[in-house]
């Protein structure tokens, strides 16, 4: 009994052990389901940084979105046209020869180009201050000698960073007097349009045709068919119309063209509106060109000189070029005007147009045939 009293002990120690470590494990051990909660205090801080990193992403990576596509539009926009700002007397040429440093050939191909994208009809007739966008293909060459060293490309942002501080006042006046001195020069007309007269080909053998071309070259105000009224006396004459072949309008003065001989009516007509004041002019049609031409330059009073001119090209690459021609100077205007029944092509008379011009031969008799009826006598 002895022996039995002492097993039955010890395993009840044994037992009372096992309870006891159980429940000091259940009460001070680890959790149930070996979690513990400084685990999951853990897992939750690490959760909330996560969600608090992922916006972020998020964030910068929408940021960076337009950034990357304003990198792409914005250059192509000044990578492929120049602005430039028209200035007095500034045509297509004398600005991509200028200030493009073009040639007369490359200034002559490119030249449709620029019209083309500004909606341009004339290389001449340009509107002070206004932007034209200038191709900037024939600069790249020049851009990718820039890239290849570093050092040039920083001293050309310098120096375009500083004109317009520094450079402006003394810098464009001095460029802008020397060159306007030869281009309008106040002493003498003819140096006073250096770059050259607008030229004007007419060659047609149509004497209507050859007279309306002269007008329209001449940029006078005029018309054809015109219906002109007057009356038959100063005070309390009848009122009577007429149809007059052209008539034209210079300072103030009133001109009537006609096709020569007229009916009886007519011929009354217009005498009584010589009386009023009208200039007649009576065109003598069977010379062609130039008898046509001396005639209402002379009607017209304008001061001419005909003959046999050379053109000096601008830049110097073609030589010069001989025609003969009628060269006037429009005073209103301060320009001058050749008339030609040579052939030309719109580029040659684009060139021309801006060509210095000489007068090489003025034959007098051409000029002086409409004065010698003195045999008549």
């Amino acid at each position: 009994m002895t022996r039995d009293a002492r097993q039955i002990g010890r395993w009840g120690c044994f037992i009372m052990t096992l309870v006891t470590s159980g429940t000091l494990a259940w009460a001070g051990g680890p959790a149930p389901y070996e979690i513990n909660i400084r685990d999951l205090e853990r897992l939750r801080s690490g959760g909330t940084k996560a969600r608090k990193v992922k916006p972020a992403k998020r964030a910068t990576a929408a940021k960076q979105a337009p950034a990357e596509h304003r990198d792409e539009t914005q250059p192509a926009a000044t990578d492929s046209f120049s602005i430039y700002t028209v200035k007095p007397d500034d045509n297509l040429f004398k600005i991509l020869m200028r200030d493009f440093g073009m040639s007369n050939r490359q200034a002559e191909l490119l030249i449709p180009d620029v019209m083309r994208e500004n909606g341009l009809s004339s290389s001449t007739r340009l509107t002070i201050g206004q932007k034209l966008r200038i191709p900037r293909q024939h600069r790249k060459s020049s851009a990718h000698k820039a890239h290849k060293s570093p050092h040039p490309p920083q001293a050309a942002e310098t120096a375009e960073a500083e004109t317009p501080v520094t450079a402006p006042e003394p810098s464009k006046e001095e460029i802008a007097s020397v060159a306007e001195k030869p281009a309008v020069p106040e002493p003498t007309p003819a140096a006073a349009e250096q770059p050259g007269a607008t030229v004007h080909p007419i060659t047609s053998s149509d004497p209507d045709q050859i007279v309306d071309g002269i007008l329209t070259a001449l940029s006078l105000p005029w018309s054809r068919d015109r219906v002109i009224e007057g009356t038959t006396g100063p005070k309390d004459g009848e009122r009577f119309s007429i149809k007059v072949d052209c008539y034209v309008e210079k300072e103030g003065k009133r001109f009537i063209l006609t096709r020569g001989k007229q009916d009886p009516f007519a011929y009354t007509m217009l005498r009584l509106l010589a009386m009023a004041g009208y200039t007649i002019i009576e065109l003598n049609r069977d010379g062609g060109f130039a008898s046509l031409a001396t005639q209402i330059l002379t009607g017209l009073e304008l001061p001419y000189t005909s003959g046999t001119f050379r053109f000096m090209l601008a830049g110097g690459e073609n030589g010069a070029r001989e025609m003969t021609g009628f060269l006037t100077s429009l005073p209103q205007k301060r320009t001058q005007v050749f008339l030609t029944d040579t052939p030309l092509d719109a580029i040659a008379v684009e060139q021309l147009g801006h060509s210095s011009i000489e007068a090489i031969t003025v034959p007098e008799p051409a000029v002086q045939e409409p004065a010698a009826p003195a045999p008549a006598e």
